[in-house]
């Protein structure tokens, strides 16, 4: 439950640094969370079409990588910008971007439960979470 949980939060984690930024001044973050969707969405295709463990494993690793590598884009950002941090004067299409991040959070969620309920007893999928949570949540 503790990896299943550790997947949601690199999401929601990265929310925040990226939301506040308008996308007429600040593409960059406009792009960040079209990434993210994009990224969420292709996971989401993948568990909820999955047939068997390698298919879940192989998804994890790539989403993992895939939200890696947006980490230093939302450093960047964050430093950038931190006049851009209050929540209510975030431009319409930003605030559209950030719902379908959480509602593809809540699928993600639904659909990550049940692939964990299903493959348990899978040695490859728990290390693939475990991995997972390693790689987004690096030790210091």
């Amino acid at each position: 439950m503790k990896i299943f949980l550790s997947l949601f939060s690199i999401i929601l984690l990265l929310m925040p640094s990226v939301t506040s930024f308008s996308q007429e001044k600040y593409p960059e973050a406009v792009k960040v969370l079209n990434d993210t969707i994009g990224f969420q969405e292709k996971f989401l295709k993948v568990l909820t079409e999955e047939k068997k463990a390698e298919d879940v494993v192989k998804a994890l690793g790539t989403f993992a990588d895939e939200l890696v590598s947006l980490q230093p884009k939302i450093k960047e950002l964050d430093s950038r910008y931190p006049d851009m941090k209050d929540p209510e004067k975030l431009p319409g299409e930003i605030k559209k971007l950030i719902a379908r991040i959480e509602e593809l959070n809540k699928r993600l969620k639904r659909e990550t439960g049940r692939v964990l309920e299903k493959y348990s007893k899978e040695p490859a999928v728990r290390k693939a979470f475990e991995d997972f949570r390693l790689k987004v949540y690096p030790r210091p």
